[in-house]
Formats: C-alpha cells, sequence, structure tokens
C-alpha cells in the first residue's frame, strides 16, 4: 500500500509541476498582452484628435485621406490582391482564375487622364463623396455621370463585399472571398481606399504603351474608344427616354414606347454576373420592391430589367435566371435587343460597361423610374439603396397625375 500511494505522490508531484510551468507561461502571456494594449493605449493617449480617424469600430488611426486608405488596404487586402494592388493571386475554381489587380482602377472608371484622376481623388481625400458633389463640382470631372456610376458600383462591392463566380457550377467555392466591409470602416473610409487605389495607376507607362506613328508621336486617342466611340449624353431627370424594341424571356417582342401609361422602373444587366452584390442583388431587391409595393396598393408598375449581352443572354438564358431570381412574375419583364441598340440605350441611362474576360464584364448598375409618359424621374445607383427609400420613390412618381 506505500508504494502504491508512493506512486501515486510521485505522480501528483509529476502533474503538479506540468501545472505550475503551464501557469507560468500562461501569465507570461497575460503579462505581454497587456503590456501592448497599455502600449496601444498609450499611443491612442498621443493622436491628435483632429488628425486622428475612428472606425465604426472604434479603431483609431493616427492617418487620415488617401494615406488611411493605404493602410486599410494594406491591412485587409493585400494578401489577396498583392501589394500595390497587382493581383495575380491564385483563387481556385474562380471564373477568372486568380485575383484581379486593382492598380488599373482609374482605367475601370473611365479616368484616362491623370488630371482628371487626381479631380476625383482630391474630392475624395476631402471626403466628399462623388455622388453628392454639386452641380459645379460635377463639371470639373470630364464624363461624370459613368464616373460616379462606376464608383457607386465599386463602393457597394466594398461595402457589402462580392462572392467571387464558379469556373465549374458544380465544383469547389472559390476559398478566397470578397468579405463585407459594413460596419467595420465608414463610408469615408472607404471612399479613402477608393482614392489610394485609383492612385496606383502607373501613367508613364500607360503613355508608353499608346500607338506611335512614323515620326514617333503618339496618334491622338480618344478617351473613350476601349469602350464606346460615341457614347450618347444620358437622359437627365424630366426628359422623355428613348424608344427601342426589345425582347422578352418569353420570345415576344415590345417597344418602351408602348409601355406609356404606365410607370415602368428600368435597369440593365448581364445573366452571367459573377458578383452576388451586383445583377443577382439588383434583380431580388426589385423583385422585393415589387411585392411591397403591391401590398401597399401600388400595381401598375412595370418592371424591365434588360441585358446588355445579348450574345449569351438567350431567351433561355434569361428565363433560367428569372426562375432563379424570382422574377418570373406578371409585370417583370427581363429582356434583351440586338447589340447595337442596348449597347447605346444602357449608356442612355448611365448603365457603362466594358468587358473584362470572355463573359464577363465590368459595369455599373443604375435604376430608372420613368413616369406614364415617358418622363425620367429618378433614379439610383448599385444596389446598396434601402428598399423603403426606393418604393417610396416609386409609389411617388406612380401618383403623378
Amino acid at each position: 500500500m506505500r508504494i502504491r500511494g508512493h506512486v501515486r505522490s510521485k505522480e501528483r508531484g509529476y502533474f503538479g509541476d506540468i501545472g505550475i510551468i503551464f501557469f507560468f507561461w500562461v501569465s507570461l502571456v497575460v503579462v505581454v498582452a497587456a503590456l501592448f494594449l497599455m502600449q496601444d493605449f498609450f499611443e491612442w493617449r498621443k493622436v491628435d484628435p483632429v488628425e486622428s480617424t475612428v472606425s465604426n469600430t472604434g479603431n483609431v488611426s493616427s492617418l487620415t485621406g488617401i494615406a488611411r486608405g493605404g493602410e486599410i488596404f494594406a491591412k485587409t487586402c493585400f494578401m489577396c490582391h498583392g501589394l500595390e494592388g497587382v493581383g495575380g493571386v491564385r483563387n481556385t475554381n474562380y471564373i477568372k482564375g486568380t485575383v484581379p489587380a486593382l492598380d488599373m482602377l482609374a482605367d475601370r472608371m473611365f479616368l484616362y487622364e491623370k488630371e482628371d484622376a487626381d479631380k476625383v481623388i482630391s474630392f475624395l481625400k476631402k471626403g466628399q463623396s462623388l455622388d453628392k458633389l454639386s452641380v459645379d463640382e460635377k463639371k470639373e470631372i470630364p464624363g461624370y455621370n459613368r464616373v460616379v456610376a462606376q464608383y457607386v458600383a465599386i463602393r457597394e462591392i466594398i461595402r457589402e463585399g462580392a462572392k467571387p463566380g464558379k469556373k465549374d457550377p458544380d465544383g469547389q467555392d472559390p476559398p478566397l472571398v470578397m468579405q463585407s466591409r459594413k460596419g467595420k470602416y465608414s463610408s469615408r473610409e472607404i471612399d479613402w481606399v477608393i482614392g489610394y487605389l485609383i492612385g496606383l495607376m502607373d501613367w508613364e507607362e500607360e503613355e508608353e504603351d499608346e500607338d506611335e506613328d512614323e515620326d514617333g508621336r503618339a496618334d491622338p486617342v480618344e478617351k473613350d474608344e476601349r469602350y464606346v466611340k460615341s457614347e450618347p449624353s444620358p437622359v437627365e431627370r424630366g426628359e422623355v427616354i428613348p424608344d427601342a424594341e426589345l425582347v422578352e424571356r418569353t420570345g415576344d417582342t415590345f417597344t418602351l414606347s408602348g409601355l406609356r401609361g404606365k410607370t415602368v422602373v428600368l435597369g440593365f444587366f448581364y445573366s452571367n454576373c459573377n458578383l452576388e452584390s451586383m445583377c443577382p442583388a439588383a434583380a431580388s431587391k426589385l423583385v422585393r420592391a415589387q411585392s411591397a409595393l403591391e401590398a401597399q396598393g401600388v400595381r401598375d408598375v412595370e418592371f424591365v430589367l434588360i441585358s446588355f449581352d445579348p450574345t449569351r443572354d438567350t431567351t433561355e438564358s434569361l428565363d433560367a435566371f428569372a426562375r432563379k431570381h424570382g422574377a418570373d412574375r406578371p409585370r417583370f419583364r427581363l429582356a434583351t435587343g440586338r447589340s447595337d441598340v442596348v449597347g447605346p440605350l444602357a449608356a442612355k441611362f448611365q448603365n457603362y460597361y466594358s468587358q473584362a474576360s470572355p463573359g464577363i464584364f465590368n459595369h455599373t448598375i443604375v435604376i430608372s423610374i420613368v413616369d406614364r409618359d415617358g418622363i425620367l424621374r429618378d433614379d439610383f445607383f448599385g444596389t446598396g439603396w434601402k428598399l423603403d427609400d426606393f418604393t417610396d420613390a416609386v409609389a411617388q412618381v406612380a401618383s403623378l397625375p
């Protein structure tokens, strides 16, 4: 019994020693963590409140403006998008193969000249959202309507996140996902990130890449020729919208002028859109808006979504998209038309797009509200708008005599 008891005593001593060692290391970790927290606290105390930035989570940074945007990118984005947004990180089963580069964001926002990009950056640096500029300030940005439409789309992707499209629909989900930043960073901070990314454009390389003639001089290239060579000016509020003949998912044809006498909610999309926060979100929110309006007794409203990718968006593709997103319902039309019709028509409603890769487009989303006389009354940029605000706007237009 003494021997057995002696063994148990040794076991208790052995495990007791382990407990002491474990307690020592835990205590050490706690002390070190506390020291770091104290250091952060005292560093925070040193920050000038006028020069500091407080995010939605309460994190304080001594940086503001574009520098703060670069700091946020370095902390949250560079692992996927690469240093200075060069991209190229492999994303298994992603439709594009690798995470896209962001150092060409200025080009994607239709900012083809350095001075134009610098003007946009200056507004964002001062905390001015591009969609809230004054009339005179808007005139300082060439092609303002398409620039701001793309800006809103990019801002929504950063804020809401985006699920990457799958190359193989039956395969695994791509592991790298654009996470939502809503609640983590303020709208101003997101604008600073956009400003930082616009500033990454290598303008000297762009100039070197321009075609040269026999004299070694760069040929004059229109800023817009990579997208639309003769882009029509957009319809302004209070103007009559253009007419166009379109084909529904059912195969039936109709014209926009044929919808006179009804309030029309009009938008553009393409069914192969791989960003859940873009076309799929727009379709789903418009379906919810239609249901909400019907519940309010506002029923004489036609919803029309027009595909700008008629090559791939056949009637079968449109019908599949409608059924997937609940848009296979009365007074909700999914349609398309000839390329030479839907392209200029989309631009008239500030929906701009360019092909990023086969079947994939960079594009903006603007939802327009048209009254019974075919006059544009209101428009909503992106998909981040509140449902109540949108349905109130539609109901107000529908109530016009």
